[in-house]
């Protein structure tokens, strides 16, 4: 996999220049263990009203009933999945 610097970068210019799109960086920031549903409960709590999708790859998605608390990702965050490279 791609070291976490380099798909930051990827993110920063693939939003780059649209307004109201924000990258939170705060799960690879984070010296612990992460969990997404704890992130997504935190920018939800910070900006209530904002629309939040969250970006997988469908290799991911294979395993995701196995992540913490699936469904209150999908209540918190519209998912969204791509297709990546050598993975059907």
């Amino acid at each position: 996999p791609l070291p976490a610097k380099h798909r930051v970068k990827m993110l920063q210019l693939a939003i780059g220049g649209r307004p109201g799109w924000i990258l939170d960086t705060s799960e690879v920031d984070r010296d612990s263990v992460s969990y997404t549903v704890e992130t997504l409960r935190r920018l939800t709590a910070e900006k209530p009203d904002a629309d939040w999708f969250f970006l997988m790859g469908a290799d991911s998605l294979r395993d995701f009933d196995q992540w913490k608390e699936p469904s209150e990702i999908c209540r918190l965050a519209e998912l969204a999945c791509v297709q990546r490279g050598g993975h059907a």
